[in-house]
Protein backbone atom coordinates (compact mmCIF):
# COMPACT_ATOMS: atom_id res chain seq x y z
CA UNK A 1 0.00 0.00 0.00
CA UNK A 2 3.04 2.18 1.03
CA UNK A 3 4.62 1.81 -2.48
CA UNK A 4 1.67 3.15 -4.32
CA UNK A 5 1.15 6.18 -2.50
CA UNK A 6 4.54 6.93 -3.50
CA UNK A 7 4.05 7.57 -7.18
CA UNK A 8 0.79 8.84 -6.01
CA UNK A 9 2.74 11.74 -4.41
CA UNK A 10 5.50 12.51 -6.67
CA UNK A 11 2.43 13.17 -9.65
CA UNK A 12 1.21 15.73 -7.36
CA UNK A 13 4.45 17.15 -6.51
CA UNK A 14 5.46 16.97 -10.15
CA UNK A 15 1.95 18.90 -10.95
CA UNK A 16 2.23 21.35 -8.37
CA UNK A 17 5.89 22.34 -9.38
CA UNK A 18 4.57 22.43 -13.27
CA UNK A 19 1.80 25.03 -12.66
CA UNK A 20 4.49 27.16 -10.63
CA UNK A 21 7.04 27.17 -13.75
CA UNK A 22 4.25 28.11 -15.79
CA UNK A 23 3.10 30.90 -13.69
CA UNK A 24 6.33 32.50 -13.53
CA UNK A 25 6.61 31.77 -17.67
CA UNK A 26 3.43 33.80 -17.91
CA UNK A 27 4.86 37.36 -16.86
CA UNK A 28 7.81 36.65 -18.44
CA UNK A 29 5.69 35.97 -21.26
CA UNK A 30 3.74 39.45 -20.91
CA UNK A 31 6.91 41.11 -20.23
CA UNK A 32 8.61 40.01 -23.68
CA UNK A 33 5.07 40.41 -25.80
CA UNK A 34 5.22 44.54 -24.40
CA UNK A 35 8.84 45.08 -25.15
CA UNK A 36 8.30 43.87 -28.18
CA UNK A 37 5.30 46.69 -28.38
CA UNK A 38 7.83 49.51 -27.47
CA UNK A 39 10.22 48.30 -29.74
CA UNK A 40 8.23 48.62 -32.87
CA UNK A 41 7.06 52.04 -31.20
CA UNK A 42 10.30 53.55 -30.68
CA UNK A 43 11.27 52.10 -34.27
CA UNK A 44 8.25 53.86 -36.09
CA UNK A 45 9.61 57.04 -33.39
CA UNK A 46 12.84 56.45 -35.14
CA UNK A 47 11.50 56.22 -38.79
CA UNK A 48 9.74 60.06 -38.07
CA UNK A 49 13.20 60.81 -36.43
CA UNK A 50 15.01 60.26 -40.13
CA UNK A 51 12.34 62.43 -42.41
CA UNK A 52 12.63 65.38 -39.82
CA UNK A 53 16.45 65.03 -40.72
CA UNK A 54 15.98 64.35 -44.20
CA UNK A 55 13.76 67.53 -44.08
CA UNK A 56 16.82 69.17 -42.09
CA UNK A 57 19.44 67.87 -44.57
CA UNK A 58 17.42 69.28 -47.25
CA UNK A 59 16.68 72.81 -45.75
CA UNK A 60 20.41 72.32 -45.07
CA UNK A 61 21.70 72.10 -48.90
CA UNK A 62 18.76 74.80 -50.01
CA UNK A 63 20.98 77.59 -49.34
CA UNK A 64 19.09 80.03 -51.48
CA UNK A 65 20.07 82.52 -54.62
CA UNK A 66 23.67 83.71 -54.64
CA UNK A 67 24.85 86.62 -56.72
CA UNK A 68 28.77 87.25 -56.60
CA UNK A 69 30.94 89.76 -58.21
CA UNK A 70 33.67 88.72 -60.41
CA UNK A 71 35.36 91.33 -61.96
CA UNK A 72 35.67 94.76 -64.05
CA UNK A 73 35.55 94.55 -67.69
CA UNK A 74 36.31 97.37 -69.86
CA UNK A 75 34.44 97.84 -72.79
CA UNK A 76 32.61 100.45 -74.25
CA UNK A 77 31.25 100.83 -71.15
CA UNK A 78 32.86 99.87 -67.79
CA UNK A 79 31.27 96.22 -66.67
CA UNK A 80 30.59 94.39 -63.75
CA UNK A 81 30.70 90.83 -64.40
CA UNK A 82 28.23 88.69 -61.78
CA UNK A 83 27.37 84.90 -61.23
CA UNK A 84 24.35 84.33 -60.35
CA UNK A 85 23.88 80.64 -59.09
CA UNK A 86 20.74 78.65 -58.06
CA UNK A 87 21.52 76.87 -54.78
CA UNK A 88 17.68 76.15 -54.11
CA UNK A 89 16.52 72.56 -55.33
CA UNK A 90 13.82 73.77 -57.95
CA UNK A 91 14.40 76.49 -60.83
CA UNK A 92 14.42 79.84 -60.98
CA UNK A 93 13.40 82.53 -63.51
CA UNK A 94 14.66 85.91 -64.61
CA UNK A 95 13.17 87.82 -67.17
CA UNK A 96 15.48 88.69 -71.14
CA UNK A 97 15.51 90.07 -73.91
CA UNK A 98 16.70 89.15 -77.68
CA UNK A 99 16.22 90.46 -81.23
CA UNK A 100 15.55 86.66 -82.56
CA UNK A 101 13.70 84.31 -81.61
CA UNK A 102 16.25 82.52 -79.75
CA UNK A 103 16.57 83.51 -75.80
CA UNK A 104 19.65 85.19 -74.93
CA UNK A 105 19.97 84.12 -71.26
CA UNK A 106 22.81 86.82 -70.89
CA UNK A 107 20.92 89.53 -71.64
CA UNK A 108 18.75 90.22 -68.64
CA UNK A 109 15.78 93.09 -68.23
CA UNK A 110 14.92 93.99 -64.89
CA UNK A 111 18.16 95.60 -63.02
CA UNK A 112 18.29 96.42 -59.44
CA UNK A 113 20.65 98.80 -57.19
CA UNK A 114 20.92 100.51 -53.82
CA UNK A 115 23.52 102.52 -52.11
CA UNK A 116 21.62 102.86 -48.75
CA UNK A 117 17.98 101.18 -47.71
CA UNK A 118 16.34 102.35 -50.30
CA UNK A 119 15.97 100.00 -53.69
CA UNK A 120 16.04 101.27 -56.86
CA UNK A 121 14.55 99.23 -59.57
CA UNK A 122 15.39 99.79 -63.34
CA UNK A 123 14.31 98.12 -66.76
CA UNK A 124 17.54 98.16 -68.79
CA UNK A 125 17.34 100.73 -72.00
CA UNK A 126 17.54 98.23 -74.47
CA UNK A 127 15.20 95.59 -73.12
CA UNK A 128 12.13 98.13 -74.27
CA UNK A 129 13.57 98.07 -78.02
CA UNK A 130 13.63 94.15 -78.20
CA UNK A 131 11.84 92.02 -79.75
CA UNK A 132 11.35 89.05 -78.05
CA UNK A 133 10.79 89.11 -74.11
CA UNK A 134 11.36 85.58 -72.24
CA UNK A 135 11.54 84.35 -68.97
CA UNK A 136 14.70 82.55 -68.93
CA UNK A 137 14.95 79.41 -66.67
CA UNK A 138 18.34 78.51 -64.18
CA UNK A 139 17.57 74.92 -63.13
CA UNK A 140 18.73 73.95 -59.52
CA UNK A 141 22.52 74.12 -59.24
CA UNK A 142 22.95 75.94 -62.63
CA UNK A 143 24.66 79.60 -62.90
CA UNK A 144 25.08 82.10 -65.32
CA UNK A 145 27.39 85.18 -65.41
CA UNK A 146 25.53 88.75 -65.93
CA UNK A 147 27.25 91.74 -66.86
CA UNK A 148 26.36 95.10 -65.81
CA UNK A 149 27.16 98.60 -67.05
CA UNK A 150 28.00 101.51 -65.40
CA UNK A 151 25.36 103.72 -67.28
CA UNK A 152 22.55 101.39 -66.50
CA UNK A 153 23.74 101.74 -62.92
CA UNK A 154 23.73 105.10 -62.98
CA UNK A 155 20.36 105.49 -64.32
CA UNK A 156 19.20 102.85 -62.09
CA UNK A 157 20.55 105.02 -59.34
CA UNK A 158 19.35 108.38 -61.03
CA UNK A 159 23.07 109.87 -60.66
CA UNK A 160 24.67 112.12 -62.76
CA UNK A 161 26.48 111.00 -66.40
CA UNK A 162 30.05 112.44 -65.10
CA UNK A 163 29.61 110.97 -61.54
CA UNK A 164 33.18 109.33 -61.40
CA UNK A 165 32.83 106.56 -58.90
CA UNK A 166 30.05 104.49 -57.59
CA UNK A 167 29.55 102.72 -54.41
CA UNK A 168 26.56 100.26 -54.80
CA UNK A 169 24.89 97.13 -54.03
CA UNK A 170 23.60 95.42 -57.12
CA UNK A 171 20.63 93.02 -57.45
CA UNK A 172 18.83 91.01 -59.74
CA UNK A 173 14.95 90.75 -60.01
CA UNK A 174 14.15 86.98 -60.02
CA UNK A 175 10.95 84.57 -59.59
CA UNK A 176 10.33 81.20 -57.52
CA UNK A 177 8.33 78.84 -56.18
CA UNK A 178 5.22 77.65 -58.26
CA UNK A 179 3.34 80.97 -58.05
CA UNK A 180 6.93 82.86 -59.52
CA UNK A 181 7.11 84.79 -56.28
CA UNK A 182 9.21 87.84 -57.15
CA UNK A 183 12.33 88.04 -55.29
CA UNK A 184 15.61 90.60 -55.68
CA UNK A 185 19.20 88.25 -55.46
CA UNK A 186 21.82 91.05 -53.91
CA UNK A 187 25.21 91.45 -54.36
CA UNK A 188 27.93 92.63 -51.75
CA UNK A 189 28.83 96.48 -52.10
CA UNK A 190 30.95 97.02 -55.01
CA UNK A 191 32.53 100.17 -56.25
CA UNK A 192 32.53 101.07 -59.61
CA UNK A 193 35.51 102.90 -60.64
CA UNK A 194 35.87 105.84 -63.02
CA UNK A 195 35.10 104.86 -67.27
CA UNK A 196 37.57 104.75 -69.42
CA UNK A 197 35.76 105.14 -72.40
CA UNK A 198 37.58 103.40 -75.28
CA UNK A 199 34.83 104.75 -78.29
CA UNK A 200 37.26 106.87 -80.37
CA UNK A 201 40.24 104.10 -80.23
Amino acid sequence: MKTRIVPILALLIAFAVGVGISSVIHPFSSHHSTSTVMQHYEGESHLETSSSSKNVQLWIADKGIDLRFKEFQQAKDLLAVYELSNHTTSSIFYETYSFTDRAERTNFCRLAAKQTDIVKEHTVHICHYADNITLQELGAGDSVSLEVGKWEVKETLNLSSDAPEIGTKIGFQVFVGPTRKKQIAWSEMIVFPKTISIASN
